[in-house]
């Protein structure tokens, strides 16, 4: 009505103004009015200012330059009361998004500390027991002075300027109010745009050379995530983009990627200390040293060598006793698990052996497609919590996590393609089912799986759903194929008797000697011939060396799948389907021949 009162609370505002301290006039700060209810609103100040104005950024970029070239002796109470002036961003974080800015700021005060060598400072906060030990800071030192570098105030400023943005992009009132369309997991390529478009509202990134702009841009579109790599989640397709992504910049641009991955780790834990680094402990140290090492290797290699020797290194760590044609998807399964010795790595290794041949070869096949020569490459994302959760409920295992994951396996054959050489699986709902299946819920194996894909830049995305089965519904057995060797049928349509392939003579399933050449055996790649060597640096026509397990199925061993995964098919499948005559070529005599 014509008499009505409109009340605008200016609350937000006012504290707004208390804390100012931005690169522009505060009069030039935009605002949100939100309406509450009827006629009361309120002002929300939006803190991340544009600023085109030159000469505003020149002294931006001089009193940065001139703060970089002093790091090195100043003490550390100047440089955290020096860095919001310099770094205006660090304002942008308010109350809601006060996590954000203490791993920002906790990741600044991390370089600070690993630039100026300052160990205690670095594990003041760390427990006695896990602090990260002379050593390995020894490690670090010479990693910094060799490799990454950061020796002039331009490059120090650009990883300091990158500390300071880097979590703007998952802070969703920026995003959203700047960009549209991105979602909160692709936060990075969120920023990227922005930075792109809008560059004037963030000056710390709009003051800086072209150089570092690109290289920033390049880091952030790479949209890699390092817990994934170590995990075993990412394929070499993964390790492919980063090395094309960066490869302009050369070493220092690879080395200036990694170093902004490992102090954002260091910086990880800030809202529980800014005393230290309390997440980079010696435990955590050893498990991303091997990533960053394989990381760095992409000066020199490419993505899939390094990806494969990054597995290799991984793998021998918790491996026990083999060495077999399943050498690297166990390697990815033992990452998956995050097993970093052969204690660790029994469980996951009991598990696939508990596995029935055909499932072995199937699952294997899977885990080893990389997106590179063997299309597509799988990106599991969540699997490892999948496994981490199976194993802690004892109503359902590591056994069925591995049969839930060729269910996934078997549908997702239907999303790869040339056009999508890179299909990302997210196992997110199915981990959550792993934690609460339980005997009230229904098995593990029994949940139905419904899929959904979309397609994002190069890459298809698959989220996988879980309908639970009704409590108390009778069970549906597992169906499992024949747990017996798999081997070259010659002669499906006559009744022969059957000859496993060696490097001696053959020996039929009645114990005779048999002249017969052994034939070419199918590999995993749908190609023909005796012997197939992989990127890993052995030779996949080897076989397993283990003795046999005894099958550990409910059902008789005789009992033949009629389910599309696990089936035996009468000839060999094409390069995109599963198949038990594929196998990985003769090698010596065995009684487990894969």
């Amino acid at each position: 009505s014509l008499n009505a009162t409109i009340r605008i609370r200016l609350a937000d505002l006012a504290k707004f103004a208390a804390d100012f301290a931005g690169s522009a006039k505060f009069q030039d700060v935009p605002f949100e009015l939100k309406k509450i209810h009827g006629c009361e609103a309120v002002v929300i100040p939006k803190t991340w200012i544009p600023v085109v104005n030159q000469t505003v950024l020149k002294s931006l970029q001089d009193n940065a330059f001139r703060f970089c070239s002093e790091v090195s002796k100043m003490p550390e109470v100047a440089f955290k009361g020096s860095i919001a002036r310099i770094y205006p961003e660090l304002a942008y974080f308010g109350p809601n998004s006060s996590v954000l800015k203490d791993q920002t700021i906790c990741a600044m005060l991390c370089v600070f500390w690993l630039l100026t060598g300052q160990h205690e400072a670095f594990i003041s906060c760390q427990p006695t027991d896990e602090q990260l030990s002379r050593q390995s800071w020894a490690w670090i030192q010479d990693w910094l002075q060799k490799t990454v570098k950061l020796k002039s105030a331009e490059a120090l400023d650009a990883t300091l300027t990158f500390m300071a943005i880097h979590a703007l992009g998952k802070f969703a009132a920026f995003r959203d109010d700047l960009v549209h369309g991105f979602a909160a997991d692709r936060h990075d390529l969120a920023l990227a745009q922005i930075l792109e478009v809008k560059p004037e509202v963030v000056p710390s990134f709009y003051r800086m050379s072209q150089k570092y702009q690109q290289l920033i841009l390049d880091c952030l579109r790479v949209d890699f995530q390092f817990s994934q790599f170590l995990q075993g989640e990412n394929t070499a397709a993964n390790l492919v983009m980063v090395k094309d992504k960066l490869d302009y910049h050369g070493k220092d641009g690879i080395s200036f990627f990694l170093f902004r991955i490992f102090a954002q780790m260091c910086g990880r834990m800030g809202p529980q200390s800014l005393s230290g680094s309390l997440f980079m402990n010696d435990r955590q140290f050893t498990r991303c040293t091997p990533g960053l090492k394989a990381l760095q290797q992409l000066c020199t290699l490419d993505g899939e060598d390094a990806y494969n020797e990054f597995m290799l290194l991984r793998g021998s760590k918790a491996m026990s006793s083999f060495a077999s044609p399943e050498h690297q998807a166990l390697s990815r399964l033992l990452c998956l698990f995050e097993a970093h010795d052969k204690e660790e790595g029994r469980s996951i290794c009991d598990a696939f052996d508990a596995l029935v041949a055909g499932e072995r070869a199937r699952l294997t096949k899977w885990l080893n497609a990389d997106g590179v020569q063997r299309c597509p490459g799988y990106t599991i994302e969540d699997a490892a919590q999948m496994l981490k959760n199976a194993k802690e409920n004892r109503h359902v295992g590591l056994v069925s996590a591995l049969r839930m994951m060729l269910k996934v396996a078997q549908e997702c054959l239907k999303y790869g393609s040339v056009e999508n050489p890179r299909v990302v699986v997210h196992f997110d709902k199915i981990a959550i089912w792993a934690k609460e299946c339980s005997s009230q819920t229904g098995g593990f194996l029994q949940a139905s799986l419904t899929f959904q894909s979309k397609t994002h830049a190069d890459a298809k995305v698959v989220f996988v759903d879980v309908k639970r089965p009704t409590p108390g519904a009778a069970p549906v057995p597992e169906v499992i194929v024949d747990d017996e060797p798999v081997v070259e049928r010659t002669a499906p349509a006559a009744e022969v008797p059957e000859t496993i392939t060696g490097s001696g003579p053959a020996v039929s399933s009645q114990g005779k000697a048999d002249s017969t050449p052994p034939s070419a055996v199918p590999s995993l790649d749908g190609t023909s011939g005796t012997t197939v060597t992989g990127g890993t640096g052995f030779n996949l026509s080897e076989v397993s060396g283990r003795e046999p397990v005894p099958n550990t199925s409910p059902l008789p061993s005789n009992r033949t799948s009629t389910s599309p995964l696990l089936r035996t098919p009468d000839t060999a499948t094409g390069s995109q389907g599963f198949s038990d005559s594929e196998t990985l070529g003769p090698g010596p005599p065995t009684r487990r021949v894969l």
